[in-house]
């Protein structure tokens, strides 16, 4: 045995203890990153298995203010697939009108009539809308907070909190999950994504009927890198 292995043992017998710590330490990292890396893999497999079921986006246009989306189409576009448009905001969250804290709430607003064509979801309990007064949300946070389908939960608009009823909690390709911006660790139970009723968020903001500012478009498989930026382009114009 060399004379460093031998230097190396005697220092391990001396100082066990804080040996051990370390040793505890380097396991307990390792296991953490190996939990880390799994939950991104698992994300990322999450992700592939919903893209084709629910249409995930290619690009998005998040605009600059409402525009009226009455007499704007890309149904004869050639390279589109799919396209469809929303309401975008983001806003809070209470669980009770009075309670004093709140959860970041990403909400759109989305046809009462069909499910998104675009960014479609999986309803995991519940189902789609039949009032206006009710609101879809991701299955992270029903699950981190504890909620059941018919809990009631505030809103904060432009003209105070207003009161939506859980009617659905629904897996999203948008939210698989978030990750804690001071942590850098997954947190999938603090962000309340949400879905309302277009109309709901019509009214909150004071807007008539077919005004958005959000546009999502899916494009054909088989269109290269370069004539999805050409028609990026084109769309914008």
């Amino acid at each position: 045995m060399g004379i460093l292995t031998k230097k190396l043992y005697r220092d391990i017998r001396q100082n066990k203890g804080r040996s051990f710590s370390i040793i505890l330490i380097i396991v307990i990292a390792s296991g953490l990153y190996g939990g880390l890396l799994l939950t991104s893999i698992n994300a990322l497999e999450t992700f592939k298995n919903l893209e084709e079921e629910t249409k995930v986006e290619s690009v998005r246009y998040s605009l600059n203010e409402f525009v009226n989306i009455e007499n704007f189409t890309l149904d004869t576009v050639s390279g589109v697939e799919l396209w469809d448009y929303r309401i975008s905001s983001i806003t809070s969250m209470k669980l009770s009108k009075n309670d004093t804290s709140s959860f970041t709430a990403p909400i759109f607003g989305i046809s009462p009539n069909y499910r998104p064509k675009v960014n479609n979801f999986i309803i995991e309990e519940g189902e789609y809308f039949t009032a206006s007064d009710q609101i879809i949300i991701a299955t992270q946070f029903v699950k981190g907070q504890e909620l059941n389908l018919g809990d009631e939960v505030w809103i904060e608009t432009p003209t105070g909190k207003q009161k939506f009823s859980l009617q659905a909690e629904v897996v999203s390709p948008e939210y698989i999950y978030s990750v804690n911006p001071v942590s850098g660790l997954p947190d999938i139970a603090g962000l309340a994504a949400s879905w309302l009723p277009i109309n709901s968020l019509q009214e909150m903001f004071g807007l008539d009927d077919n005004y958005v500012n959000e546009i999502l478009v899916r494009f054909d498989k088989d269109l290269d890198e370069e004539a999805q930026n050409k028609l990026i382009n084109a769309i914008k114009r």
